[in-house]
Protein backbone atom coordinates (compact mmCIF):
# COMPACT_ATOMS: atom_id res chain seq x y z
CA UNK A 1 0.00 0.00 0.00
CA UNK A 2 1.46 3.55 -1.01
CA UNK A 3 1.15 5.77 2.07
CA UNK A 4 1.50 9.53 1.23
CA UNK A 5 2.77 12.02 4.21
CA UNK A 6 2.05 15.76 4.01
CA UNK A 7 3.17 18.18 5.75
CA UNK A 8 1.62 21.59 5.55
CA UNK A 9 3.88 24.47 6.85
CA UNK A 10 3.74 27.81 7.45
CA UNK A 11 6.93 28.93 6.72
CA UNK A 12 6.13 31.12 3.75
CA UNK A 13 4.06 33.15 6.08
CA UNK A 14 7.34 34.17 8.49
CA UNK A 15 9.44 37.14 8.21
CA UNK A 16 13.07 34.88 6.96
CA UNK A 17 11.29 33.19 4.79
CA UNK A 18 13.73 33.60 2.36
CA UNK A 19 16.94 32.71 4.77
CA UNK A 20 18.04 28.79 5.60
CA UNK A 21 15.31 26.23 5.11
CA UNK A 22 13.34 25.17 8.54
CA UNK A 23 15.01 23.02 9.92
CA UNK A 24 12.87 19.29 9.17
CA UNK A 25 10.68 17.50 12.16
CA UNK A 26 12.98 14.32 13.39
CA UNK A 27 9.55 12.74 14.42
CA UNK A 28 9.07 12.74 10.19
CA UNK A 29 11.78 10.55 9.42
CA UNK A 30 11.30 8.64 12.26
CA UNK A 31 8.11 7.64 12.08
CA UNK A 32 8.45 6.57 8.37
CA UNK A 33 11.27 4.73 9.16
CA UNK A 34 9.02 2.88 12.08
CA UNK A 35 6.16 1.95 9.21
CA UNK A 36 8.81 0.88 7.05
CA UNK A 37 10.11 -1.83 9.45
CA UNK A 38 6.55 -3.31 10.36
CA UNK A 39 6.29 -3.48 6.42
CA UNK A 40 5.23 -0.45 4.72
CA UNK A 41 8.41 0.67 3.19
CA UNK A 42 6.61 2.56 0.08
CA UNK A 43 6.07 5.88 1.77
CA UNK A 44 6.02 9.36 -0.68
CA UNK A 45 6.52 12.32 1.56
CA UNK A 46 5.09 15.95 0.27
CA UNK A 47 6.34 19.02 2.08
CA UNK A 48 5.49 22.80 2.00
CA UNK A 49 9.19 23.90 3.65
CA UNK A 50 10.67 22.84 0.10
CA UNK A 51 8.06 22.64 -3.18
CA UNK A 52 5.68 25.35 -1.87
CA UNK A 53 8.08 27.48 -0.10
CA UNK A 54 10.01 27.33 -3.87
CA UNK A 55 6.72 27.69 -5.75
CA UNK A 56 6.37 31.53 -3.28
CA UNK A 57 9.90 32.60 -4.16
CA UNK A 58 9.32 32.16 -7.63
CA UNK A 59 5.62 33.84 -7.79
CA UNK A 60 4.94 34.80 -4.17
CA UNK A 61 0.94 35.78 -5.08
CA UNK A 62 0.32 32.55 -5.73
CA UNK A 63 0.52 31.45 -2.56
CA UNK A 64 -2.15 32.94 -0.06
CA UNK A 65 -1.87 30.71 2.97
CA UNK A 66 -3.56 33.82 4.42
CA UNK A 67 -6.75 32.62 3.38
CA UNK A 68 -6.97 30.11 5.71
CA UNK A 69 -7.50 32.23 8.78
CA UNK A 70 -10.56 33.27 7.36
CA UNK A 71 -12.82 30.65 9.93
CA UNK A 72 -15.99 31.57 7.97
CA UNK A 73 -14.56 31.59 4.31
CA UNK A 74 -13.10 27.79 5.50
CA UNK A 75 -16.61 26.82 6.91
CA UNK A 76 -18.41 27.86 4.13
CA UNK A 77 -16.03 25.46 1.70
CA UNK A 78 -16.40 22.78 4.19
CA UNK A 79 -19.90 22.64 4.11
CA UNK A 80 -20.02 23.86 0.41
CA UNK A 81 -18.09 25.34 -1.10
CA UNK A 82 -15.88 28.71 -1.66
CA UNK A 83 -13.57 29.31 -4.85
CA UNK A 84 -11.09 30.89 -3.65
CA UNK A 85 -10.17 28.42 -1.01
CA UNK A 86 -11.01 25.47 -3.81
CA UNK A 87 -8.50 27.39 -5.92
CA UNK A 88 -5.55 28.12 -3.39
CA UNK A 89 -6.11 24.26 -1.79
CA UNK A 90 -6.19 22.81 -5.74
CA UNK A 91 -2.95 24.76 -6.53
CA UNK A 92 -1.40 23.94 -3.39
CA UNK A 93 -2.07 20.12 -4.26
CA UNK A 94 -0.73 20.63 -7.59
CA UNK A 95 2.15 22.71 -6.66
CA UNK A 96 3.13 19.19 -4.22
CA UNK A 97 2.36 17.12 -7.29
CA UNK A 98 -0.19 14.70 -5.24
CA UNK A 99 -0.52 11.31 -6.54
CA UNK A 100 -3.23 8.80 -5.72
CA UNK A 101 -2.10 6.50 -2.79
CA UNK A 102 -4.21 4.34 -0.05
CA UNK A 103 -3.35 6.29 2.56
CA UNK A 104 -2.84 10.16 3.28
CA UNK A 105 -1.02 11.29 6.57
CA UNK A 106 -2.07 15.34 7.56
CA UNK A 107 0.90 16.63 9.72
CA UNK A 108 0.10 20.02 11.79
CA UNK A 109 3.88 19.52 13.11
CA UNK A 110 5.42 22.51 11.85
CA UNK A 111 2.43 24.94 13.57
CA UNK A 112 3.51 25.12 16.61
CA UNK A 113 3.48 29.39 16.91
CA UNK A 114 0.31 31.24 18.58
CA UNK A 115 -3.14 29.96 18.51
CA UNK A 116 -4.34 31.89 15.23
CA UNK A 117 -1.20 29.98 13.54
CA UNK A 118 -2.40 26.79 14.62
CA UNK A 119 -5.88 27.63 14.22
CA UNK A 120 -4.73 28.99 10.17
CA UNK A 121 -3.07 25.37 9.78
CA UNK A 122 -6.04 23.03 11.13
CA UNK A 123 -8.47 24.82 8.75
CA UNK A 124 -5.60 24.51 6.11
CA UNK A 125 -5.42 20.18 7.06
CA UNK A 126 -8.91 20.67 6.48
CA UNK A 127 -9.05 21.99 3.22
CA UNK A 128 -6.68 19.57 2.01
CA UNK A 129 -8.33 16.79 3.16
CA UNK A 130 -11.68 17.55 1.41
CA UNK A 131 -10.14 18.24 -1.76
CA UNK A 132 -8.15 14.81 -1.61
CA UNK A 133 -11.40 13.43 -0.69
CA UNK A 134 -12.66 14.71 -3.77
CA UNK A 135 -9.66 13.25 -5.96
CA UNK A 136 -9.25 9.81 -4.00
CA UNK A 137 -12.31 8.93 -2.90
CA UNK A 138 -11.26 5.94 -2.26
CA UNK A 139 -8.51 7.03 -0.06
CA UNK A 140 -8.32 7.04 4.04
CA UNK A 141 -7.21 10.08 5.42
CA UNK A 142 -5.83 10.97 9.18
CA UNK A 143 -4.54 13.87 10.52
CA UNK A 144 -1.97 14.25 13.46
CA UNK A 145 0.89 16.26 14.66
CA UNK A 146 -0.82 18.73 17.12
CA UNK A 147 1.76 19.80 20.20
CA UNK A 148 2.52 21.46 23.25
CA UNK A 149 -1.14 20.63 24.35
CA UNK A 150 -2.64 18.88 27.37
CA UNK A 151 -4.53 15.51 26.70
CA UNK A 152 -7.98 17.63 26.84
CA UNK A 153 -6.96 20.51 24.93
CA UNK A 154 -5.42 17.40 22.67
CA UNK A 155 -8.71 15.86 21.85
CA UNK A 156 -10.69 18.24 22.05
CA UNK A 157 -9.00 20.02 19.14
CA UNK A 158 -9.11 16.39 17.43
CA UNK A 159 -13.01 16.76 17.72
CA UNK A 160 -12.97 19.59 16.40
CA UNK A 161 -10.80 18.70 13.40
CA UNK A 162 -13.76 15.72 12.63
CA UNK A 163 -16.53 17.90 13.54
CA UNK A 164 -15.28 20.46 11.03
CA UNK A 165 -14.48 18.18 8.38
CA UNK A 166 -15.94 14.49 7.07
CA UNK A 167 -13.31 13.78 4.92
CA UNK A 168 -10.84 13.10 7.74
CA UNK A 169 -11.42 9.50 8.65
CA UNK A 170 -8.93 9.82 12.05
CA UNK A 171 -7.51 12.33 14.07
CA UNK A 172 -4.63 11.26 16.30
CA UNK A 173 -3.82 12.85 19.07
CA UNK A 174 -0.36 13.07 20.74
CA UNK A 175 2.29 9.98 19.49
CA UNK A 176 1.33 8.67 16.34
CA UNK A 177 3.47 6.36 15.75
CA UNK A 178 1.32 2.89 17.25
CA UNK A 179 -1.75 4.54 16.16
CA UNK A 180 -0.74 4.97 12.76
CA UNK A 181 0.78 1.47 12.24
CA UNK A 182 -2.95 0.00 13.12
CA UNK A 183 -4.80 2.10 10.53
CA UNK A 184 -2.06 1.27 7.86
CA UNK A 185 -3.00 -2.06 8.60
CA UNK A 186 -6.56 -2.06 8.51
CA UNK A 187 -6.43 0.48 5.72
CA UNK A 188 -4.05 -2.70 3.76
CA UNK A 189 -7.31 -4.23 4.16
CA UNK A 190 -9.73 -2.42 3.44
CA UNK A 191 -11.24 -2.57 6.76
CA UNK A 192 -12.24 -0.66 9.74
CA UNK A 193 -10.31 -0.66 13.24
CA UNK A 194 -11.73 -3.42 15.47
CA UNK A 195 -12.36 -3.32 18.82
CA UNK A 196 -8.78 -5.59 19.13
CA UNK A 197 -7.16 -2.97 17.15
CA UNK A 198 -7.78 -0.06 19.78
CA UNK A 199 -6.83 -1.98 22.97
CA UNK A 200 -4.48 0.17 24.60
CA UNK A 201 -6.54 3.27 22.90
CA UNK A 202 -8.56 6.14 23.81
CA UNK A 203 -11.03 6.04 21.26
CA UNK A 204 -13.93 7.99 20.24
CA UNK A 205 -16.42 8.35 17.56
CA UNK A 206 -16.86 11.51 16.11
CA UNK A 207 -19.04 12.14 12.93
CA UNK A 208 -18.95 9.03 12.11
CA UNK A 209 -15.13 8.72 12.14
CA UNK A 210 -12.88 8.13 14.99
CA UNK A 211 -10.37 9.87 17.24
CA UNK A 212 -7.26 7.90 18.39
CA UNK A 213 -4.78 8.31 21.78
CA UNK A 214 -2.56 5.88 22.77
CA UNK A 215 -2.91 5.24 26.29
CA UNK A 216 0.45 5.22 27.41
CA UNK A 217 1.48 8.92 25.61
CA UNK A 218 -1.50 9.98 27.37
CA UNK A 219 0.20 9.62 30.47
CA UNK A 220 3.80 11.05 29.87
CA UNK A 221 6.73 10.96 27.35
CA UNK A 222 7.02 7.01 26.48
CA UNK A 223 10.06 7.75 25.21
CA UNK A 224 12.06 6.66 21.53
CA UNK A 225 9.98 4.43 19.71
CA UNK A 226 12.02 3.46 16.31
CA UNK A 227 14.30 0.25 18.58
CA UNK A 228 10.95 -0.87 20.30
CA UNK A 229 9.32 -4.44 18.66
CA UNK A 230 6.46 -3.84 16.75
CA UNK A 231 3.19 -4.11 18.14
Amino acid sequence: MKIASIYPSPAVLKHDWYRDLPYQKVGVPNLAGYLQRAGFPDIVQYDFNNQVRAEYEKRPHSVKLLLYDDAAAVGRFLRSDEPAIRRQTEFLLDTLGVKSAGLFGLSLSHFIGDEREIKLGANLAKCLAKVLRERFPEAVIALGGLQNMSTAALRSDCRALLRGCPALDYAVAGEAHKALLRICRAAEKGEALTKRDLEGFYSEKVNGNLLLQELETAKGDPGPRYFRPLP
